[in-house]
C-alpha cells in the first residue's frame, strides 16, 4: 500500500483561502482589455470631455506663462489690472468736484471746514461704536461662559458615566473569571477523582 500523504492543516487552509484570488487573476488575464482597446473605448464614450480638458490645459499653460512674463501678453495684463481695480478699467472719482473751487483758497478753506465737521460727527459716532463694541464683547463673554459651564457639566457627567461603566465591566470581568476558575476547579476535581477510583 502506498504511504498516506499528510498535508499540514495550515498549508491546506492557506491553499483553500488563495483559490478565489487565483481564480480572479486567471479570469482577469483572459478577459481584460488591452490599453489600445481601453483607449478607443474612452475616446468613443468621452471624446468631447477629453478634448475639452486638453484645450483647457493648453489655455492654462498659456495663462501661467503670461503671468511669469507680463509684458508678453498685453491683453491678459489689462484684464488682470481690471480685476485689481474691481472690474473697472481705471479708478474713478466717487464724488463730484466743483470746478469753481478746485485749486483756490476758498476751496481749501471749505475743505478744512468739511473735514472738521466730519471729525466732530465721527467723534460722537466713535463713542457710540465703542460702547456697542463693549456691549457686544460683554454679551459674547457671557454666552461663552455659559457654553463653557455647560461643557464642563457635560464633561463631568460623561466622566461619571464612564467611571460607572468601567466599574460595572470590572465587576462583570471578575464574575466571569471567578466562574471560569470555579468550573476549572470542579472539572479538575472530577477528573482526579475518577483516576483515583
Amino acid at each position: 500500500m502506498p504511504p498516506k500523504v499528510k498535508i499540514p492543516i495550515h498549508v491546506f487552509t492557506f491553499g483553500l483561502a488563495s483559490i478565489p484570488g487565483v481564480a480572479y487573476a486567471i479570469y482577469w488575464s483572459r478577459n481584460h482589455e488591452n490599453d489600445e482597446q481601453f483607449e478607443d473605448k474612452l475616446k468613443q464614450n468621452y471624446g468631447g470631455n477629453i478634448q475639452g480638458n486638453r484645450d483647457k490645459r493648453k489655455e492654462m499653460v498659456i495663462f501661467f506663462e503670461a503671468m511669469k512674463d507680463p509684458s508678453a501678453n498685453k491683453e491678459q495684463e489689462q484684464k488682470m489690472m481690471q480685476v485689481l481695480h474691481g472690474g473697472r478699467g481705471e479708478i474713478k472719482r466717487h464724488h463730484a468736484v466743483d470746478e469753481k473751487l478746485y485749486g483756490t483758497e476758498e476751496g481749501v478753506e471749505q475743505k478744512k471746514l468739511a473735514d472738521e465737521k466730519q471729525l466732530i460727527t465721527q467723534g460722537g459716532k466713535a463713542e457710540k461704536i465703542k460702547t456697542r463694541k463693549k456691549n457686544k464683547k460683554r454679551k459674547k463673554k457671557k454666552v461663552n461662559d455659559e457654553i463653557n459651564n455647560e461643557k464642563s457639566e457635560m464633561k463631568t457627567e460623561r466622566e461619571s458615566q464612564m467611571l460607572s461603566l468601567t466599574q460595572s465591566k470590572y465587576v462583570q470581568n471578575t464574575a466571569v473569571s471567578l466562574a471560569a476558575v470555579g468550573t476549572l476547579a470542579i472539572l479538575t476535581s472530577l477528573i482526579s477523582g475518577k483516576k483515583g477510583s
